[in-house]
């Protein structure tokens, strides 16, 4: 009779146990390595994304303000005592007698000092000038502007070099705004605008002139969902 040697089911198992268990710890070191990498990823295309949306809406915030002050005037324009100006197609204002009329200053007049922007006629008003959130020149908040800020200056410049001049006035100016968004980002838009401008030409009779076109895009009827932008007329 022969008897067959026992086998040891127990130590097999043991090995395969301890098999299962090597396979299970690096399958879960495998898996976390590759998650970390698609969260990583993740985060890089959300704050691309991000990072674009905030590109758009500063180049748009800079950009509806610059075209706001280069449609005013270079400066304040002396009035001539005794005529006549023609307000819209059927009023008109007769300025008194000859009087002392007040010296030109850099920056917002008495009357334009109160914030109102839409006080603001020609550049120099708007030297300074800081507001956050942000507003249109009506005062309308603007959509998606909490957090932002807004700035400008002007200033001389030489027509040859665009060095600063100071108080020196040759007849060009240059307007710089500056948009900072929530997370510090900025955007700076320079322009430069001189007194020969098509601004400041004067007709000799009364005309009307489109100086600005603009479009406005949005999803649906959300206010807070739509975007503004435009540019000026250099041809009028």
């Amino acid at each position: 009779m022969i008897r067959e040697k026992p086998r040891h089911p127990v130590k097999a198992t043991r090995r395969r146990r301890c098999l299962m268990l090597t396979e299970a710890i690096v399958s879960t070191i495998v898996v976390g390595v590759m998650l970390v990498a698609s969260l990583e990823a993740l985060r890089t295309v959300v704050r691309s994304r991000d990072s674009q949306v905030t590109d758009a809406r500063s180049a748009v915030f800079a950009s509806t303000l610059m075209t706001e002050i280069l449609q005013c005037a270079y400066a304040d324009r002396p009035v001539d005592r005794g005529a006549t100006i023609r307000i819209g197609s059927i009023a008109s204002l007769v300025i008194p007698a000859p009087v002392t009329q007040p010296p030109r200053t850099f920056g917002p007049e008495t009357d334009e000092t109160s914030g109102n922007r839409s006080y603001f006629d020609d550049l120099d008003d708007y030297h300074n000038w800081s507001e956050s959130p942000l507003r249109d020149k009506a005062g309308t908040p603007l959509p998606y502007s909490t957090g932002w800020t807004r700035t400008v200056t002007v200033e001389n410049v030489d027509p040859v070099l665009l060095t600063a001049t100071g108080a020196v006035d040759n007849g060009l100016r240059r307007i710089t705004v500056t948009v900072t968004s929530p997370n510090n980002q900025v955007t700076t838009q320079v322009a430069l605008r001189s007194s020969q401008s098509t601004y400041d030409w004067i007709p000799s009779s009364q005309i009307n002139a489109t100086t600005w076109i603009g479009v406005r895009m949005g999803v649906g009827n959300d206010a807070a969902a739509r975007i503004d932008a435009g540019t000026n007329c250099l041809n009028y």
